[in-house]
This record gives C-alpha cells, sequence and structure tokens, in this order.
C-alpha cells in the first residue's frame, strides 16, 4: 500500500527530527531532570528511557515542535 509506505517514511522523518532534538537538549533536559529528581543517576536512567520510549512510540507524521515534544 504506497499510502502507508509513505506514512512510514515520513514518521521516520519526525523520527529523526526528533532524535536530533534528543541529543541536542541532552544536557537541558539532563539539569531538569536532576532538579526534578534530585538524583542524577535517576536523572540519566529517566533520560535513557525516554530514547526507548521514543523509540517504541507512534509518531505524528508532522512535529512542529520538537522540543515540546520532548
Amino acid at each position: 500500500d504506497v499510502r502507508k509506505a509513505r506514512s512510514v517514511q515520513v514518521s521516520d522523518a519526525a523520527l529523526g527530527v526528533l532524535m536530533s532534538e534528543y541529543l541536542a537538549m541532552r544536557e537541558v533536559l539532563l539539569r531538569f531532570l536532576t532538579a526534578r529528581l534530585g538524583d542524577a543517576a535517576a536523572a540519566d536512567d529517566v533520560y535513557q528511557e525516554l530514547f526507548v520510549r521514543l523509540r517504541a512510540g507512534a509518531l505524528p507524521d508532522v512535529l512542529s515542535n520538537p522540543k515540546g515534544y520532548l
């Protein structure tokens, strides 16, 4: 099905944009998580869990605000 294949490509593109933001915002996210959790090791665990969930989750076709999605 052509429509389904195109949707997967768009989702892959959205994932690429989101993963770029995820990596670019690493320090900001870790500071935020450390402040919220009070533990740098726990913050790192949550940051890595976010990666797993991003890879496994269903993403919208278009991400107009990738930072907000994180």
